[in-house]
């Protein structure tokens, strides 16, 4: 079972505006302090970007639609683009109302080859510790047995807080999220044009382990915050079926 190597959490969106964005900052900088990656010179964060995976019939995509409880996605996530900067193929799976997460960390050239079909190994990994080994395994089955390719990069700017010397409590603000089309050579490299997902609006994610903290349910009783679903992949891939330029 893959719950045997990452411990399960749970997570609560709301869409927001830029407003309660800045009112809520304040409230959850009394509790966490800011993500160790967070450049405080960027009143955004840092930028986040994933490739998602899916099969030709968007079988991961249709598991979210359909309202699948049991499901997963397939994302290779980098933060620099940068060709010499990491990238980490991740497993997003949630079972129920758990989610887990599993990630291998590997250079962008191994990432590069598995994508044109090339296959892994642990030389790839910038860290072999057991963990990471076995998400890779796990990584290039689910992908071969899906047949699984790039299918839509996510992008967004994201502020993350974090509770120092703990695992799992985080909040996060995801803002000027979009989706681009996938590079035809199969590459990591950015494409310019892009679908808005968001413009004006935040994603505020709430994430913990176990029962959610006290002041993360004042929070939310106190902003009267309205929980939705809201999946990323899933909203960049209707943007761009919606963008002009995919059109026909």
């Amino acid at each position: 079972m893959m719950g045997d190597f990452a411990i399960g959490r749970y997570e609560r969106k709301y869409v927001i505006s830029a407003t309660m964005a800045e009112a809520l900052r304040g409230f959850v900088s009394a509790y966490l302090v800011p993500d160790p990656y967070m450049d405080l010179s960027q009143p955004w964060g840092y930028q986040v970007h994933s490739l998602y995976l899916d099969s030709a019939d968007l079988k991961l995509y249709r598991q979210t639609t359909e309202g699948n409880k049991n499901r997963y996605k397939l994302r290779i996530r980098f933060y620099d683009p940068a060709p010499d900067s990491p990238a980490f193929l991740e497993i997003k799976q949630r079972d129920g109302i758990t989610l887990y997460k599993y990630r291998a960390k590997v250079s962008k050239p191994s990432a590069e080859r598995l994508l044109c079909g090339g296959a892994l190994s642990a030389a790839d990994l910038l860290a072999r510790d057991d963990k990471s080994m076995r998400a890779l395994d796990e990584f290039c089955g689910r992908q071969a047995r899906l047949g699984a390719e790039g299918t839509a990069f996510v992008c967004y700017h994201r502020e993350a807080y974090v509770l120092p010397h703990a695992e799992g409590t985080r909040v996060t603000f995801d803002r000027k999220i979009d989706g681009r089309p996938p590079n035809l050579g199969g590459g990591l490299s950015l494409p310019q044009s892009a679908a808005t997902v968001t413009s004006h609006q935040v994603v505020l994610e709430l994430k913990y382990m176990g029962r959610s903290p006290g002041w993360m349910r004042d929070l939310v009783r106190s902003f009267e915050l309205e929980r939705i679903s809201f999946p990323k992949y899933v909203h960049a891939i209707d943007a761009l079926r919606s963008a002009p330029a995919m059109a026909g």
